[in-house]
């Protein structure tokens, strides 16, 4: 569901900080993540992958994997300020 405007806010405030593809990329101050995306992804990948695991398995893998995608997208954008990550709402 997430917050109603706030992307369409969020590209207006800070157009210079959208990224559209990777060759295109220069840099930006501020990187907000939407954990909701990332983790949900995240939950994909270990239902897939490990679905014969123990749940607890299952878990340590699922936060193995969050902070891998979190720490690449904090890499690739590498913001020279301020990281804003936020669940805006619950995984669809």
């Amino acid at each position: 569901m997430g917050i109603p405007g706030f992307f369409k806010w969020l590209i207006n405030t800070f157009p210079e900080c959208l990224l559209k593809d990777k060759k295109s990329f220069s840099r930006c101050n501020t990187l907000f993540i939407d954990l909701c995306q990332i983790s949900f992804r995240s939950s994909e990948f270990v239902e897939k992958k490990y679905k014969t695991s123990s749940p607890e398995e299952q878990m340590n893998f699922f936060l193995s994997d969050l902070v891998t995608r979190v720490n690449n997208t904090i890499l690739t954008i590498n913001p020279t300020d301020t990281i804003f990550a936020f669940f805006d709402g619950s995984n669809p």
